[in-house]
């Protein structure tokens, strides 16, 4: 890591708000765009399709929710913010794009592959509460689990390529890209949980997982890092493309490689789906 004497100040633009970020003295103007451009790629890749996931979550079960008499007018709001910051972030991330239906079809592909997984990963958490003794909550119980794992997905994925980008190339982008971390609908979505579940958060907190549970956790979380999933992803979103659009947008990135690359920049374009 070089000193701090090796470090300059930028003036960025992002979203219309100026934000100094400090980079390595001798990064250029041109490699400094390249990093804004490829963080943005790497975050919309995957935290957007996370994002997406725990939104078509919510609406899935929405009305079971609301319903649910432990669900009281506090607790509501807190699902309501909730739903309100995700969109929020959401529509952040479509604001850079020029096509934000590529955007929500690219997402839908893993919905679709991963749904079947995500909702047996609920009913079987829903049946470890009724064995750990909680009898019609179980099922909304569950449900706020689930939101707030998924929201905790969205959350670390973002902190961890925030801080890969830092390790490898010392440049801080956690002020500059801090509009696209869904921050606010993760603590919402924890609140939303810890109210719902209220005495019975911190009792059942350590007797909840097994190791089928785990093992579905597991399987949504490495679901949105799937590669064939990435590649169907990037066909199904470019079909009513035009032809010349079509290829720079099957353009997408292993994040595999991101991670074990010394200089990730270098991999963005490696791959095309086919």
């Amino acid at each position: 890591m070089p000193s701090v004497n090796c470090f300059r100040r930028v003036l960025l633009n992002v979203g219309g708000k100026k934000i100094i970020i400090s980079v390595p003295h001798g990064m250029t103007e041109t490699e400094v765009n390249k990093v804004m451009i490829v963080t943005r790629g790497y975050l919309q890749q995957y935290v957007y399709v996370e994002m997406v996931l725990a939104e078509c979550f919510m609406q899935k079960i929405e009305k079971s929710i609301l319903k649910k008499k432990c669900v009281r007018f506090e607790v509501k709001k807190k699902w309501v913010d909730c739903k309100k910051n995700l969109r929020k972030a959401i529509k952040y991330y479509d604001a850079y794009v020029p096509n934000a239906d590529f955007n929500n079809e690219f997402a839908m592909t893993f919905y679709d592959k991963i749904s079947e997984d995500l909702y047996k990963l609920r009913d079987k958490l829903a049946v470890r509460l009724q064995n750990l003794g909680i009898g019609e909550k179980s099922g909304v119980y569950a449900n706020a689990i689930i939101l707030y794992n998924l929201t905790n997905l969205c959350l670390g994925t973002y902190e961890n390529i925030i801080r890969k980008l830092y390790e490898d190339l010392h440049v801080n982008l956690m002020q500059a890209f801090k509009d696209f971390a869904p921050i606010l609908a993760f603590e919402n979505s924890y609140d939303f949980m810890a109210l719902v579940m209220d005495k019975d958060f911190k009792r059942l907190a350590d007797h909840l997982m097994t190791k089928e549970i785990l093992s579905y956790f597991d399987k949504v979380r490495n679901g949105v890092f799937n590669e064939q999933t990435l590649n169907a992803a990037a066909v199904n979103a470019t079909e009513d493309l035009k032809d010349d659009e079509k290829d720079l947008q099957k353009t997408y990135i292993g994040i595999s490689d991101f991670m074990k690359s010394d200089y990730p920049l270098e991999s963005v374009t490696s791959k095309k789906a086919s």
